[in-house]
């Protein structure tokens, strides 16, 4: 039972690991584009109308 138990337990943790990457790489695209798009905004963006900005 010696290294089955042990390889048992790794291959546990490997799954285990896997489905927390996999979680976060399911949430991690929404925030990277948002911060995308604040650290680059859109070039051709007009100025707004004078007298509307605080």
């Amino acid at each position: 039972m010696g290294w089955l138990g042990q390889w048992i337990r790794k291959m546990n943790m490997a799954s285990r690991l896997r489905k927390a990457h996999s979680m976060q790489n399911r949430m991690m695209p929404r925030q990277r584009r948002f911060s995308f798009l604040t650290m680059y905004p859109p070039r051709k963006v007009p100025p707004p109308p004078a007298g509307t900005t605080m």
